[in-house]
């Protein structure tokens, strides 16, 4: 498993190593801002997920089958790359 990740993190590109970047400081920022927001508003942003929560009710459901769609894509990729090298 290590000698895998490895091999993946060797092949990046710059592009793919600076994307990877760019989204971790991304998530970073949210996460600090809501964070932010919980503490200066809460009741303001409890308000707003009971209205969306009542709005858009199947959100975990769907949720859950966008990142289910997304780890078996990805797992075919992995496959079909393995099929590719032999």
């Amino acid at each position: 498993m290590e000698e895998e990740i490895r091999k993946t993190i060797s092949s990046w590109s710059l592009e793919q190593v600076s994307q990877r970047l760019g989204s971790a400081l991304a998530a970073l920022v949210f996460v600090n801002v809501i964070g932010a927001l919980f503490a200066i508003a809460p009741i303001f942003l409890g308000s707003i997920a009971i209205l969306v929560g009542s709005l858009w009710p199947t959100w975990v459901r769907d949720l859950y089958t966008q990142i289910r769609k997304r780890i078996l894509f990805i797992d075919e990729e992995d496959e079909e790359d393995k099929d590719k090298e032999e």
